[in-house]
């Protein structure tokens, strides 16, 4: 059984329709393009909502902080993570930046000689296996 997709394609002002075809179980250009697709929605949107919550809660204590990034961000990369699959490196990659990124923001420290690996542990934030942050 044979899947088709229809793509509009424009080609010097002549519009027509180029059926492209996927075989299930075969990864393909739709897989591909999904993977990418749904990786940059989702650490953009994480990215994002921890620039929200930098702008709004830079005066509030760790712990509040701390809070809002497991609840509003992270929670959001758990819930995608069954849908992405993060066992590739590049997405395990985005996980691990958006966590870093938390890590500055909870911590409240910006500096390039501080230790992300150290706020990370003093926050006793880790990856897990699937590549998902997990606090003890």
């Amino acid at each position: 059984m044979k899947a088709v997709r229809k793509k509009e394609v424009e080609l010097q002002g002549i519009g027509f329709v180029k059926q492209v075809g996927f075989k299930p179980g075969v990864k393909g250009e739709r897989e591909l393009w999904m993977n990418r697709v749904v990786k940059q929605k989702n650490s953009a949107k994480a990215n994002s909502t921890l620039d929200l919550l930098r702008r709004n809660l830079h005066h509030c204590p760790e712990k509040l902080r701390e809070l809002a990034y497991i609840s509003l961000v992270r929670s959001g990369l758990e819930y995608c993570a069954a849908v992405w699959n993060p066992h590739k490196i590049t997405a395990q990659l985005a996980l691990k930046s958006v966590q870093r990124r938390a890590a500055r923001f909870t911590k409240r420290d910006y500096s390039y000689q501080s230790s992300v690996s150290q706020m990370l542990q003093d926050l006793q934030w880790i990856l897990s296996r699937k590549g998902d942050a997990r606090s003890d």
